[in-house]
């Protein structure tokens, strides 16, 4: 079976939801070309991949009211994107001659939705939906398309667009396997070569991959307390790091200063609490490694939309004031947060999407 992935590079989300799933179709023996939509159009890559996340990071409530608009039109804003990317794309598919195109970006879903008539063969359409909110365009259901959403929750807005529900699929989102696996905290400290207290506070600061957020503040504010451990994630950032390593210098609280790391899943198995961005695919692998998620200031959409999902589950801490921070980590419920996401885990989800694909007829 041949599967062609649509991505798009807006953050790292996208791109990691796609490199899970070609590499388990890959594994099934299956032929799979991942291809980010953009990629050639440099000006469009731009303001996808750095003008509007960073914006989106920057300026969270300008980013916010934009994005509520489009959500209460359902119009999502690549309708017009995808006009500028047709000819080449669809060379690509009528090359490639997919069997199933599986997008983990909206932009994916509405280029086959707008030009399936000019493939030279039919396709299954799927769409990862890879936050805990649907995305502005999920609408005009065709039937041969299916959507997988985190969990059943979701499943009512989308009937209410119009799909049928037997092509709504609540597997969840396919994050990293290694993110489905319990790690002994002493052989996570080991292998992260790290001197920490396993029995005084751990507190895990991230700012994705590229070091946004509000990292740098929460580790000042946090750093008087010398109860505390703290491991800080950088990402990319350099600037972010160096200013973290001048911090850990002086700090009361004993600073871990990291900067890119593949390592992530053995911080979190030894993290008490992680405190950073509610995207879907960091949101999705702390459930699975049982880290309770925390939110401080400020987010944009659909992070924030993420953040209000899991409290209104008992699956989150929101700190609007900064100042407040210490306090209400201290005062945070960790077993009960735990329990609930034992509950709300979703695992081997890449094998389940594989399996239906492989149950539709003509494939």
């Amino acid at each position: 079976m041949k599967v062609l992935i649509f991505t798009v590079t807006i953050g790292a989300g996208h791109n990691e939801v796609a490199r899970n799933m070609a590499e388990y179709l890959k594994s099934q023996g299956h032929e799979v070309l991942v291809h980010d939509m953009f990629i050639h159009r440099k000006f469009r890559q731009w303001v996808i991949s750095k003008l509007g996340f960073t914006a989106m990071t920057k300026f969270p409530t300008i980013s916010n009211y934009f994005y509520d608009r489009t959500k209460k039109s359902d119009n999502s804003i690549y309708d017009n994107y995808i006009k500028s990317i047709k000819d080449e794309t669809l060379e690509l598919i009528n090359t490639f001659k997919p069997d199933v195109i599986l997008s983990t970006h909206i932009a994916g879903r509405l280029f086959v939705q707008k030009y399936q008539n000019e493939f030279e063969k039919p396709v299954l359409n799927y769409f990862i939906v890879t936050d805990y909110d649907l995305t502005p365009g999920l609408k005009d259901f065709k039937e041969n398309e299916y959507v997988v959403v985190p969990n059943e929750d979701f499943k009512e807005e989308l009937k209410g667009k119009g799909f049928d529900e037997k092509h709504i699929l609540p597997f969840g989102i396919p994050v990293n396997p290694k993110y489905y696996q319990t790690i002994d905290e002493n052989e996570a400290k080991k292998i992260l070569n790290i001197d920490i207290d396993l029995n005084k506070p751990i507190v895990l600061v991230v700012g994705g991959g590229n070091g946004l957020g509000n990292v740098y503040k929460v580790i000042k504010k946090l750093s008087s307390h010398p109860d505390l451990q703290i491991i800080s994630v950088a990402g990319r950032n350099e600037d972010l790091k160096e200013e973290v390593d001048a911090l850990a210098k002086k700090s009361q609280a004993k600073i871990y200063s990291y900067g890119f790391t593949k390592e992530l899943e053995y911080m979190m198995s030894i993290a008490d609490c992680i405190i950073g961005k509610t995207g879907g695919i960091t949101a999705t692998e702390a459930i699975n490694k049982g880290v309770p998620l925390v939110a401080v200031g400020k987010t944009p959409k659909p992070e924030y939309a993420n953040l209000q999902y899991f409290k209104q589950n008992g699956m989150a801490l929101e700190i609007e004031n900064i100042d407040e921070i210490y306090e209400q980590l201290k005062s945070l419920d960790t077993q009960a947060m735990k329990e609930k996401y034992i509950k709300a885990r979703k695992t081997n989800v890449a094998n389940k999407i594989n399996d239906h694909i492989l149950e539709q007829e003509g494939v």
